[in-house]
């Protein structure tokens, strides 16, 4: 049901509705039922996700991302898989800016092998940064959902905004059932290129775990390698030059005053 609202809405329809996709059980090319998940950006707001008729729980805040495992609640026996989301946005006037209604956000189905990097699984820092090298540090947790112990290769290659490899690194590990691990990788870049709002370079590193020669799941990263300061007497520095920082107060997203 839809409702012309005023105020948070920004004037446009609010109320209580339903999203349903239907969609088939993704398969490993082994013909097991791969790891499946739903990732989504945020739903304004009240939300409640169910997969097949179960509840997979309720999201009240409207602009927090969140995911659910559906691995467990898939069909198996070749029918359809029904997604089903509640979002009540009846309480129209709760935001000092236009919120927008639903699923205003990019929603994702992220199919994967049991051995995976989770969402969110990767953290990159550059802790050490010069004009002669940069060392970049890649935290990547491994997880292991199957049901025996995996001896893996997890492989990063670091490129930059040409697409050119610039290091490289490989860990061999052992992965017991039904754990994760975090792993800690370092490669040193040779005279990095520096990311500023004048000339925004951009880094990729991309992960694959292996197991035997077969790549079962991969990721890519973007990042920057850039220095910074704040000093309270003479401001804020990036890559050690004084740096204005200007900007205004756009809430959600822009558009005019909010949800665009």
């Amino acid at each position: 049901s839809q409702e012309l609202t005023a105020g948070a809405t920004g004037y446009l329809p609010g109320g209580h509705g339903w999203y349903r996709k239907h969609f088939k059980t993704p398969k490993l090319a082994n013909g097991e039922t791969a790891k499946t998940q739903i990732l989504f950006d945020g739903i304004y707001n009240h939300s409640e996700v169910f997969i097949n008729g179960k509840s997979l729980g309720k999201r009240p805040y409207g602009y927090a991302p969140f995911y659910h495992d559906l691995t467990p609640y898939l069909n198996t026996d070749g029918t359809d898989n029904v997604i089903a989301v509640s979002v009540d946005r009846s309480r129209y006037v709760d935001s000092r800016w236009y919120t927008g209604s639903g699923i205003y956000r990019n929603v994702e189905l992220i199919v994967t092998s049991p051995v995976h990097i989770p969402i969110w699984g990767t953290y990159i820092t550059t802790p050490s940064v010069s004009e002669q090298q940069a060392q970049v540090n890649i935290e990547n947790t491994v997880q292991n959902d199957s049901s025996e112990t995996q001896k893996l290769m997890v492989h990063t290659t670091i490129y930059n905004n040409k697409n050119q490899a610039v290091g490289q690194v490989s860990n061999a590990i052992t992965l017991r059932a039904n754990s994760q691990q975090v792993l800690n990788q370092d490669v040193t870049l040779a005279k990095p290129d520096f990311w500023s709002p004048d000339s925004p370079a951009l880094y990729i590193a991309k992960t694959q775990i292996i197991s035997g020669k077969e790549v079962i799941d991969s990721i890519t990263t973007r990042f920057g390698v850039r220095t910074f300061i704040n000093d309270p007497k003479t401001g804020f520095y990036l890559n050690g030059k004084s740096l204005k920082i200007k900007g205004v107060n756009l809430h959600h997203d822009a558009g005019l005053v909010g949800a665009a």
